[in-house]
């Protein structure tokens, strides 16, 4: 495993595209020297005949069984970036994990297991650490409400100032993971409620306003998927 240079990161769209570009893979870039190529590759689900960004989304775990299989290699460490929010329930230890608890966060780590045993039991010759399964908790948009006042450099004007206040006290004290999969509260649908939210490299902006520390410190399970891919690259040097 000496000769990993490589990160690929399976996702689901854009944004997380927009985030791995311009946080994750310049953080592990300083971590290491720049030993490393941090890969976003999206989930395609559709392309746009007039040029613009592909449409994204995981459909089915049949789907992307086979976008992580394409990536896998011995020189390469493949993770995932999915959402928890209407995840397919053919993923590997659904059902099992609805069963198993009722905490999200102990659901979405007995479906991230199943994955890591799934794939990894038709490769033997690869390890935990070329394939980190992650879920996100419950969506992409979770990291965003780790400093909401930096939606204010993208969203200037005055309704949307004061509707990005209100969503500040709704959900002041509430860890970011723990905001929930509701069709109307999820993360993502209570932006899209307050304003003319922008998926994609619309985030760049905000996501570097608000930066990798502070999404750890305030997302334990983000910060676990973090340190795993830390634990690897720190393994494979």
């Amino acid at each position: 495993m000496s000769q990993i240079r490589k990160i690929k990161v399976i996702c689901e769209g854009q944004s997380e595209v927009a985030f791995i570009n311009n946080i994750l893979s310049p953080f592990i870039g300083e971590q290491n020297g720049y030993q490393y190529t941090v890969l976003a590759i999206p989930v395609i689900t559709g392309h746009n005949p007039y040029g613009g960004d592909s449409k994204g989304g995981v459909l089915s775990y049949q789907k992307v069984r086979k976008d992580i299989e394409h990536s896998l290699s011995s020189d390469s460490i493949v993770t995932t970036m999915f959402d928890f929010f209407r995840l397919p329930t053919d993923f590997p230890g659904y059902k099992e994990a609805l069963k198993k608890s009722a905490q999200d966060s102990i659901r979405v780590e007995s479906i991230e297991a199943a994955m890591g045993q799934n794939i990894l039991g038709e490769y033997p010759s690869l390890s935990d650490k070329n394939f980190i399964p992650y879920l996100e908790l419950h969506e992409f948009e979770a990291l965003l409400y780790c400093n909401l006042d930096a939606l204010k450099l993208e969203y200037v004007e005055k309704d949307q100032l004061i509707a990005i206040d209100q969503l500040k006290m709704e959900t002041s004290g509430m860890n970011p993971e723990d905001i929930n999969n509701g069709p109307e509260t999820a993360p993502s649908k209570r932006l899209i409620n307050i304003i003319d939210y922008k998926k994609g490299e619309a985030l760049r902006e905000i996501l570097l306003g608000i930066g990798i520390e502070e999404m750890r410190k305030q997302c334990p399970h983000f910060n676990r998927w973090i340190n795993q891919i830390e634990n690897a690259v720190q393994i494979v040097n």
